[in-house]
């Protein structure tokens, strides 16, 4: 997943990129130093769930695009996730857009995969070993005399 992340930073005026799932946990960054990396999550989560309403007032809006003094930053959205780009303000836009079909599709497929595999499987089940009970000595075998009377 960061291999396409590096290939979608090469492209004119990016300047990084971030993969995040549903739940706002970021899956792949490749943003480099620009951002801690809890400010991340917390920005991931925030999207995440704004996007959501989002796409029911708007019937299904795929692509924000933010837009402030020294940045821009678009969030495209990926069937079990979202893709965030960081560019310059003059990002061209129809570029950009052409050439993350690609990608899109290939980051598609791996955040899919990536959602079925268990993330913190639980710890296993052990059951606890029971002490081991004493056993009752054997009962002593009883001798039995016969007396011939």
């Amino acid at each position: 997943m960061n291999k396409i992340l590096q290939q979608i930073n090469l492209l004119p005026e990016v300047i990084g990129s971030v993969v995040f799932n549903m739940e706002g946990e970021v899956v792949a960054t490749e943003l480099g130093t620009v951002t801690d990396s809890s400010k991340l999550e917390e920005i991931c989560n925030l999207l995440t769930n704004h996007i959501e309403v989002l796409q029911q007032i708007t019937e299904g809006v795929t692509t924000l695009d933010f837009r402030f003094t020294t940045a821009r930053i678009i969030v495209r959205s990926l069937s079990g996730g979202f893709l965030l780009i960081s560019c310059s303000t003059s990002v061209n836009t129809a570029l950009l857009n052409i050439s993350l079909n690609v990608s899109v599709r290939r980051l598609e497929k791996l955040i899919t995969d990536f959602t079925r595999l268990p993330r913190n499987p639980p710890p296993a089940q052990v059951e606890p070993q029971k002490a081991e009970q004493p056993q009752p000595p054997p009962p002593k075998a009883k001798r039995i005399v016969a007396l011939g009377i």
